[in-house]
């Protein structure tokens, strides 16, 4: 008798204003996951406010009408268990150092790479 092992798909919310940046990731980590996408800051809180349920967010850094520092901000104030990885395209370490340790649990960088994406996720999302 064999038993196959359900796998449980993670909801993973991509905050990502550039189209082309959104449709790499998705392309990566449509398959085994369900994705929302949010394209500034306010879209962002109105999903987690509406208490969906959301395993990783994805946050752009930069993004228009609030950006992504400021609504990871707001989110870790009433969602603290909410795992937010920062997506940045600044590279300087002093950047990456301010980054995963105010509002973010860990970042990536832009170009992203999906081998190394994949391997965060999987740490995180087990």
């Amino acid at each position: 008798d064999i038993q196959t092992e359900k796998i449980e798909k993670k909801t993973i919310l991509i905050a990502e204003d550039e189209d082309i940046n959104y449709e790499c990731i998705k392309i990566l980590l449509e398959k085994e996951n369900i994705l929302f996408r949010t394209k500034n800051g306010e879209e962002v809180l109105q999903i987690i406010d509406a208490g969906k349920p959301v395993d990783c967010i994805l946050m752009d850094i930069k993004m228009p009408r609030l950006n992504g520092i400021e609504a990871a901000k707001i989110i870790k104030k009433s969602h603290p268990d909410v795992y937010i990885i920062a997506q940045t395209a600044y590279t300087q370490i002093e950047n990456e150092f301010n980054v995963t340790h105010t509002c973010f649990d860990d970042y990536i960088l832009k170009p992203i790479n999906p081998k190394a994406l994949q391997n965060l996720l999987d740490i995180i999302l087990g």
